[in-house]
């Protein structure tokens, strides 16, 4: 008889441990839920900050391409305003392939439609109006 008891208690405590064990379980997986609750709250909200302060920059960076253009500099203007469209590319999260592809459609269309300008002279290469270079 003593062991059949010993035997009952060992299978109590088997079903303690698997109680308590169900618990952990539980309050680990709430934990991780929190967790990633809070992950997507800063992801967020560092996204937003990110944004904010990319929108604070292009703004200063208009008032300077505008200070430039009054100023008669305008080499400088142009160089801010690409700087400008990088600022906007990063902000409306615009690849270098995507960019590509819309510069080649617009000059495809510019083509087409006779807009380049006067024909060139054999042998004579027009400069590119936009070359991006990463």
């Amino acid at each position: 008889m003593g062991n059949r008891n010993r035997d009952v208690g060992r299978g109590g405590l088997h079903i303690h441990n698997s109680v308590r064990n169900a618990r952990l379980a539980a309050r680990l997986a709430e934990t991780v839920r929190r967790c990633e609750t809070q992950g997507r709250r800063q992801e967020r909200a560092s996204v937003v900050t990110s944004d904010q302060r990319l929108r604070s920059i292009l703004d200063m960076l208009e008032t300077c391409r505008a200070g430039l253009l009054s100023g008669g500099n305008a080499d400088s203007a142009h160089l801010v305003s690409l700087a400008i469209l990088d600022v906007k590319m990063r902000l409306h999260r615009i690849g270098d392939a995507e960019f590509r592809a819309l510069c080649d459609e617009m000059l495809a269309d510019r083509s087409a439609q006779g807009e380049l300008g006067p024909e060139l002279e054999p042998g004579e290469k027009r400069r590119p109006l936009l070359r991006l270079v990463k």
